[in-house]
């Protein structure tokens, strides 16, 4: 089975600069290459020019799976071939998938659970194969309400995905100002399923772990186990065999 990371944070907070140090550790430890999946459409000089930032901070050596559409399948073909997964991002996902249907489809009621489905496809996908997905987001909702109906539409589905991959990753970290930290640390899960705060050194994995500032270790399916220490700059990503 394998292991689900969600990293999110606002705009230009440094984000997809930490998930790709994060697989480029694992990879590392496991001996084996990243798959990137790449969910953006180019329909402007701006947008161009954020791809290409993300282009060049990647390895040549990783593999871009190019899939604003039907991602999942993309999941299962990466994960077939490789132990670290990077996906980039949800709400870009989202918003290619949202905007494939009418204004009248959008505002049924119905929507939001279609929304959970296609979010509930690409989880499903990634626990099914043997790596670890690092799935990117955005926090869409802390700014001023959007003026426009698809904007606040698009905050609200956004906001409700977050929340889903949430309860399915073993991992959550909120990146602000470069700095990650992960917010899921200090949640358990109980025998009925659900997850409740405690407090100490309690992790969903069930790990102990020392007290020098690591977070919790990966551990389930032969993913690598990682951890995160503050650094100079930003964190420093530890990763262990």
């Amino acid at each position: 089975m394998g292991q689900i990371i969600l990293v999110t944070g606002g705009v230009r907070s440094g984000k997809s600069a930490f998930a790709e140090r994060y697989a480029a550790h694992c990879a590392a430890t496991r001996g084996t290459q990243v798959a990137y999946i790449a969910t953006a459409q180019v329909y402007d000089e701006e947008m161009r020019q954020r791809v290409d930032l993300h282009q060049l901070r990647r390895p040549s050596s990783w593999v871009t799976y190019e899939a604003p559409f039907e991602t999942e399948n993309a999941i299962r073909a990466a994960g077939a071939e490789h132990g670290v997964i990077l996906f980039d991002c949800i709400t870009m996902f989202l918003s290619n998938d949202m905007l494939q249907y009418s204004e009248e489809e959008q505002e049924r009621d119905a929507f939001s659970l279609h929304v959970e489905e296609r979010i509930q496809a690409l989880i499903q996908a990634a626990e099914e194969v043997d790596a670890t997905t690092i799935f990117v987001t955005n926090e869409v909702g802390a700014g001023i309400v959007p003026e426009h109906r698809l904007g606040r539409l698009y905050r609200d589905m956004a906001g409700l995905a977050n929340q889903q991959i949430a309860r399915s990753a073993a991992e959550v970290y909120l990146v602000t100002c470069g700095i990650p930290v992960n917010i899921k640390k200090n949640l358990r899960r109980r025998s009925d399923g659900k997850e409740h705060h405690v407090d100490g050194d309690e992790f969903p994995c069930g790990k102990e772990h020392t007290h020098n500032g690591a977070l919790p270790h990966l551990s389930a399916g032969g993913a690598a186990r990682c951890s995160v220490q503050s650094a100079e700059y930003g964190a420093e990503l530890l990763c262990h065999p």
